[in-house]
């Protein structure tokens, strides 16, 4: 009698052990598959800034309103931050389709500075656009993209700020704005290359050096210039993957 009821007990006790390793298995998996979904999420939104080196090409229209370009052949790049949010969705195992809203800024700047008088000026040109984008993307926890599409904006504003002093060493300043004279959407190509840090918590952060070139004229086409801007920077953002 004393055999069978051990014998009851070990058994009883195994049973109980393999319970035990299962439940505590099945909970490491689950765990596993949750951060590996975190990780692989089939679709994320974001919010990022954009700091960027701006300028433009800038030529005499062919047309009957062409004028030569004068002293805006001096102009250099000025600074812009833009801002956005977007949604990516993954395709397959490498490509990932990404869309949002985007408020951008680009412009140029001039100096001048003679005997006894100064003139200077910066210009912008905001935008809200929707870039539309295909990326190549590789990786985990730790992401490489690398990627291109377009990005179509609407026009929102002209601004410049101006400086002068003049020969009775007097200074003064004004801001112009307006959001007339300028060709209301232009379509820009855009550039991107990254890296994005995944979390277990489906949170991560992404750093992605980006490049857009404008395709066509700010200006209206009976407008003295061709204008086209040109932006070189970088994108810092925060990613939620869903």
């Amino acid at each position: 009698m004393t055999r069978y009821v051990v014998l009851l007990m070990l058994f009883f006790a195994l049973h109980v052990k393999g319970q035990i390793l299962v439940e505590e298995g099945n909970k490491t998996s689950e765990k596993k598959d949750k951060v590996k979904s975190n990780t692989q999420s089939q679709t994320s939104i974001y919010a990022i800034s954009n700091w960027s080196k701006t300028n433009r090409t800038l030529e005499s229209n062919s047309g009957y309103f062409g004028d030569t370009l004068g002293t805006r052949v001096d102009e250099t790049l000025i600074k812009n931050w833009s801002f956005g949010l977007g949604l990516r969705n993954r395709i397959n195992r490498f490509l990932v389709w990404d869309g949002g809203m985007y408020f951008s800024r680009n412009g140029e700047q001039y100096a001048f500075s003679g005997t006894d008088t100064t003139f200077a000026y910066q210009t912008r040109y905001s935008y809200i656009g929707m870039p539309l984008r295909l990326n190549l993307s590789m990786g985990k926890e730790i992401q490489w993209h690398v990627g291109a599409g377009i990005l179509p904006q609407m026009f929102l504003q002209y601004s410049q700020k101006q400086q002068w002093t003049t020969t009775l060493n007097s200074s003064d300043s004004q801001v112009i704005k307006t959001n007339s004279g300028y060709s209301p959407f232009v379509l820009s190509a855009v550039f991107n290359a990254g890296v994005q840090f995944n979390f277990s918590n489906g949170w991560g952060v992404l750093i992605s050096p980006e490049i857009r070139i404008q395709l066509n004229s700010t200006y209206l086409k009976q407008a003295a210039y061709i204008h086209k801007a040109r932006c070189y920077g970088v994108s810092f953002g925060l990613i939620k993957n869903l």
